[in-house]
């Protein structure tokens, strides 16, 4: 990585030979938050310590970094805010949304993984006004580290952990998660496609949308 350019989820930059981080510490998380009113649509209802809960919310906090490249990523727009290191939200003043209605926090995104740091120091902060379950889903690409303290914050807390598991085997996780985002149709290549709906018989195809077909292969 050359000087001045930055590591894959945006949030390090290169300095001189070493790596500085631009943001997902406790000073600035790169985040959206918002109130979920409970019961929600947790993926982990099932198991959920608020799942009988209502009159009350969950504290829903968006990442805008990830550390994987999936391929038809719902979130992928969270990405964007990681480019432009915006907005930026400090620990305190997320743990500062932590209201009295607020009865559980979770954290995904994006990812918490890149940001782990600012989580963490979100829940600290949390944890010190009470009693307030803290969640995560992640795809637990963090440090194992990390991961030990996330895992242990949620069990103080009667949290949970919920994994994104993307494939069954290395070499399939890699080709869905770290493939580079795929260029626009090549025009040689919907030509082709064409010739060959008319060479198999079908008359009324045409190309639409031309003018965005590229020329990258």
């Amino acid at each position: 990585m050359a000087e001045g350019e930055r590591g894959y989820c945006n949030l390090r930059e290169n300095r001189g030979g070493r790596m500085a981080m631009l943001a997902g510490g406790p000073d600035a998380g790169i985040l959206h938050w918002y109130y979920d009113p409970l019961p929600t649509n947790c993926v982990a209802m099932d198991v959920c310590g608020e799942r009988g809960t209502s009159g009350r919310d969950n504290l829903a906090v968006f990442y805008g970094a990830c550390a994987l490249n999936c391929l038809f990523c719902q979130n992928w727009h969270y990405m964007e805010n990681a480019a432009a290191l915006r907005p930026r939200v400090s620990a305190a003043e997320l743990a500062d949304a932590a209201t009295a209605r607020v009865a559980c926090v979770c954290f995904f995104g994006g990812d918490p993984a890149p940001q782990v740091p600012h989580a963490l120091a979100v829940s600290r902060l949390v944890g010190r006004r009470g009693r307030v379950r803290i969640c995560w889903e992640t795809s637990g690409t963090m440090h194992p580290a990390s991961l030990r303290r996330a895992v242990d914050v949620s069990l103080a807390s009667g949290g949970t952990v919920k994994f994104d598991l993307n494939a069954h085997s290395e070499a399939l996780h890699i080709a869905l998660t770290g493939m580079d985002n795929l260029p626009t149709t090549s025009r040689a290549h919907a030509q082709r496609c064409l010739d060959a709906a008319r060479d198999a018989g079908l008359r009324r195809v045409a190309l639409g949308n031309v003018h965005l077909l590229g020329d990258l292969y």
